[in-house]
């Protein structure tokens, strides 16, 4: 039997199945390499974001609540997630660009993922919930770390070979 999904409500994210040791730790261990090195670690690396907007250009609009529950039925292991509480800024730093909406503003669901084929399953699980096209899902946006780290170590895309995770990665 799977267990239920455990939720924290913060001011801006509400997030689901955390807190998380493994992710507390990776996170906080990227900061502060990053903040000593100036310098993209394997913390950083493996770390991939699947960003699902409320209003995404491959489908109309998602209840994040909703989606969380067939994620986690359809997954049968935790996914680690957060979703914005209100509308927030879209910072279109993922690829493909085409996926963003043209709304300056909007909701936000991030799914997070440890490698690039951990990426690659969450992403076919969103396209199954959603019932999407293998085309459709291409839309929606994913990236490497965080973007508040782009502008000390440069773009996301040239930290690593985007199609490669990191040797070490800690799984």
């Amino acid at each position: 039997m799977l267990p239920s999904i455990t939720i924290v409500e913060g001011p801006v994210w509400r997030y689901f199945n955390c807190p998380d040791p493994y992710w507390s730790e990776k996170c906080s261990v990227c900061r502060r390499k990053i903040s000593e090195t100036r310098a993209p670690c394997p913390e950083c690396v493996n770390c991939w974001k699947i960003e699902v907007w409320e209003h995404g250009k491959a489908y109309p609009r998602v209840d994040f609540d909703r989606l969380m529950d067939e994620l986690h039925l359809r997954a049968g292991f935790p996914i680690i997630a957060k979703a914005s509480r209100g509308l927030i800024q879209v910072v279109r730093t993922g690829v493909p660009l085409e996926g963003y909406s043209g709304l300056p503003v909007d909701g936000l669901l991030l799914l997070y993922g440890r490698s690039i084929g951990e990426r690659e399953v969450l992403r076919e699980l969103v396209r199954e919930v959603l019932g999407l096209s293998q085309g459709e899902a291409g839309l929606i946006p994913v990236r490497r770390g965080c973007w508040r780290f782009d502008s000390l170590l440069g773009p996301w895309q040239s930290w690593y070979p985007v199609d490669s995770d990191w040797p070490e990665n800690p799984r």
